[in-house]
């Protein structure tokens, strides 16, 4: 093995120890990418323009702008007004969609041009009313998504949500209920923080009467906001001390604003709720317990009963004697980070290249992370943002590379001759864990070999979850499971059809890639031969499924923060709504690697 740079010994140790509107588009204007309908992008914006428009905007507030949603115009409140429905209008957006399969034709015709108009994010409730419907009736949903997509309005919502504060929020509680019960509180888990963070924040003392009445809302997104701007407000949902006949899932919630705003009481409730029967309750629990304190005390929320309960012995007695103690606001999601950005390893002529793009779409110049993931050859990137830093690594037909950046694009280490086509991780200390073949080996800076483990089967994807905990694919055997640093597999889940480039979601969700099911029949030719599935933490449920038309690889993929699906093939890169439907196509060239932050 030979080391190409072992440069700034000290950057490399600082690192692991830690460092946290635009008019439709023509209807006609839609193109075929691997047999499904996505709108065409425009072309970019010219470098001089670009320039033109430089200002001290954060990330949200420079997408909010490129969609038509300019944060420093005068009309920029009522411009963002426009995306809370209020109650009449939800009802008429209902009715609208309704129409969409009334007998009348010139019912349906009227009802497709008006749904097209709505300036407010109503996509999703298309996308669900697709559903069981008629042929008919989904290809005029089609139709009108293809000209809406260009609005990006889940987008705005989104990044509108994530900037609002005490004296700029456009919106109202009671708008952000109405908005915030058409949405799936899972599916559209990132867009719910930002939701929640928002109605915080628009909240005042005398709407408690309304929140309160709030938790019992037929919607479960609605029961919890109320319950999180509830917590956020002190409020122990509806009662200063009583909690009894709440569910945990609403127990939770309230203990989320607690620790986003600050107050204190939050850290007993969690520690309680990583008991729960509800794995999402005991997931976002055990991420928020992480965050607080800034440790990791292993517990898994898809682990067995027995580790889950050894892991939460560990908690409570860390927690014993400083569940009053202040400690700063935490929050999950995205938004928590403040970071919006699409990081694309684009396959080429002449190994690969990374671009960056906004998580609208639009493509980032002089993104530095960007350019120096590019000046390394890798088809794979794995973000630690708890160590602040990205490996990047390239199996052996791509020189058997390993490279380490900070997230601001500051190369710390780098080495060829390291065969980790698997993937690699930096471990806390400056130590390299790479795994290739049927074998993980841990290496210092210089390249000398600390110490190994043997894998019974052969790792196809190899990636570092948390200090001690790293996942592993096992193709072969159809197999995903989670080891420890001592290689004793402590999770996994079985019997899966050619597992790969599987990763956990930041709530905690599987996103894999396993081989279609034949039928025992010739298949059509534009039939895909792999699929993605978004599975449940402990891997027991389908929650997604996407079948891209004529492709024979995923390369990877990545959530976008308005609930779609990036997915890179072969073919391009195209973005998918949940129920499955490519909607955009953002790159038409063959994707190595995707990560979004």
């Amino acid at each position: 093995m030979r080391i190409l740079r072992c440069q700034f010994l000290v950057l490399i140790l600082m690192a692991s120890l830690g460092a946290w509107a635009v008019p439709p588009p023509d209807p006609a204007g839609v193109e075929v990418v691997g047999g499904v309908e996505a709108s065409v992008e425009p072309d970019q914006a010219s470098s001089d323009e670009e320039a033109k428009e430089d200002s001290p905007l954060g990330p949200s507030d420079s997408i909010l702008r490129d969609i038509g949603f300019d944060p420093l115009s005068k009309d920029y409140k009522d411009r963002v007004k426009s995306l809370f429905l209020d109650s009449d209008q939800l009802k008429s957006a209902l009715s609208l969609i309704a129409d969409l399969d009334n007998d009348d034709f010139r019912k349906r015709n009227e009802a497709s041009r008006k749904l097209a108009m709505i300036e407010a994010p109503i996509e999703h409730m298309l996308s669900e009313s697709r559903k069981d419907s008629t042929i008919e009736m989904g290809r005029r949903v089609q139709g009108i998504l293809n000209v809406r997509i260009k609005k990006r309005l889940i987008d705005a919502l989104y990044h509108a949500s994530v900037r609002s504060g005490e004296n700029s929020a456009p919106c109202s509680i009671e708008s952000l209920i109405i908005l915030a019960s058409t949405f799936d509180s899972e599916t559209y888990w990132e867009l719910m923080r930002s939701l929640e963070i928002a109605a915080a924040k628009v909240s005042v003392e005398q709407d408690r009467a309304l929140l309160e009445k709030g938790l019992s809302n037929k919607s479960q997104a609605v029961r919890e906001i109320c319950s999180f701007v509830l917590g956020y407000m002190g409020i122990q949902n509806g009662s200063e001390n009583e909690t009894s006949g709440l569910t945990d899932d609403l127990i939770l919630a309230n203990a989320r604003g607690r620790s986003a705003s600050g107050k204190k009481g939050a850290t007993k409730i969690l520690l309680d709720l990583l008991s729960s029967d509800n794995i999402r309750v005991r997931q976002e629990s055990g991420a928020l317990l992480r965050i607080i304190f800034q440790t990791d005390l292993g517990f898994a929320a898809y682990d067995s009963p027995d580790l889950r309960e050894i892991a939460t012995g560990r908690w409570s007695n860390y927690i014993n004697g400083k569940e009053d103690d202040s400690h700063w606001p935490a929050s999950l999601g995205m938004s928590s980070r403040g970071q919006f950005r699409v990081i694309v390893g684009k396959a080429d002529s002449k190994g690969g290249a990374a671009l960056s793009y906004t998580t609208s779409g639009k493509k980032i110049e002089n993104d530095r992370l960007a350019a120096s993931i590019s000046g390394t050859v890798s088809d794979r990137m794995v973000f630690d943002y708890v160590e602040g830093n990205v490996v990047v690594s390239g199996g052996s037909e791509l020189e058997s590379r390993v490279a380490v950046f900070s997230l601001k694009g500051t190369e710390l280490w780098a080495a060829s001759g390291v065969p980790a086509g698997a993937g690699a991780a930096l471990l806390p200390g400056g130590q390299m864990a790479i795994a290739s073949g049927f074998n993980v080996r841990v290496i210092d800076l210089f390249g000398n070999a600390l110490r190994s483990w043997k894998i019974s089967s052969k790792i196809n994807s190899f990636s570092r979850l948390r200090p001690g905990r790293f996942m592993c694919v096992h193709t072969d055997e159809g197999t995903i499971a989670e080891y420890d640093f001592d290689g004793d597999q402590i999770w996994k889940v079985s019997g899966m059809n050619r597992p790969r480039n599987a990763f956990r979601l930041e709530n905690g969700n599987i996103l894999t890639v396993v081989d279609s099911e034949s039928k025992g029949v010739e298949e059509e030719p534009t039939s895909s031969q792999a699929e993605l599935l978004e599975l449940s933490p402990d891997g027991q449920q389908t929650l997604l499924r996407i079948k891209p038309k004529g492709v024979k690889t995923i390369s990877s993929s990545a959530r976008l923060p308005n609930g779609n699906t990036l997915v890179g093939t072969e073919k391009g890169l195209a973005e998918y709504t949940p129920d499955g439907y490519a909607i955009k196509v953002w790159l038409k060239s063959p994707i190595l690697s995707l990560h979004v932050d």
